[in-house]
């Protein structure tokens, strides 16, 4: 979802932050290449009122991670082209876990360095590690509607997976996510979220932004009309 760059989306974007009122958002796609704190409140409101994020590159591109710090603390921000990866732990808890949010190129020839940035952002054995985001990539067959696949990034992508011992989670109530939109359309998941084998306590809810919500802890998920 292209939000940042548009008023009107941002008006839609922050009605659907307060109707989930989640501890921590993710953005993928924000295309800007600055984010001050008044464009985050139009985005987020007061509550989100901590955020990190990668520029856009030109028009393309750029992640945000927003946390609300009265709930979530937040540190060892690392960001990369493509992946921004953080710290967080719920107050008045144990839970604590690694966050990578990340926005994989559209353009095929740079897909193998996202890869090996994907690699680069694992963080260390045992460690609880979410990662989400748009990933413009996709692993099985059945991910496409079509047979115009790609296999050798198909394999690519299954490989660093596995490197990372990541593991998704899969949405029980939507097959597709993404639609190029034409008569005969190209169906595809849009946004992904992937758990590291060793996660074992419950994070706190989060919201990506996108076409679903859902609750990592209890990994229901439901759509969410954006526009």
């Amino acid at each position: 979802m292209r939000v940042l760059n548009c008023p009107a989306r941002r008006e839609i974007f922050l009605k659907l932050v307060n109707a989930a009122r989640p501890n921590i958002v993710c953005i993928q796609e924000t295309k800007l290449d600055y984010i001050d704190s008044l464009l985050a409140l139009q985005v987020l409101g007061p509550q989100l009122s901590e955020f990190d994020y990668i520029p856009a590159m030109g028009t393309c591109g750029g992640v945000l991670i927003a946390w609300d710090p009265d709930q979530i603390e937040a540190h060892d921000s690392t960001a990369l082209n493509f992946c921004l990866s953080m710290w967080l732990k719920e107050k008045g808890t144990e839970a604590d876990f690694y966050l990578t949010n990340v926005y994989g190129p559209a353009n095929d020839t740079d897909k193998p360095s996202f890869l090996d940035e994907l690699r680069i952002a694992k963080p260390a054995p045992g460690t609880p590690w979410i990662c989400l985001g748009d990933f413009n990539l996709i692993y099985e067959v059945k991910d496409k509607n079509n047979a115009n696949l790609n296999r050798r990034l198909m394999g690519q992508f299954r490989n660093a997976l596995d490197d990372c011992q990541l593991m998704e989670i899969a949405l029980p109530n939507r097959r597709y996510t993404w639609s190029n939109e034409r008569e005969r359309p190209t169906l595809g998941p849009l946004r992904s979220c992937f758990l590291h084998n060793s996660v074992g306590r419950a994070p706190p809810k989060i919201y990506i932004a996108g076409p679903f919500v859902f609750d990592v802890r209890s990994l229901s998920s439901f759509p969410y009309p954006v526009p």
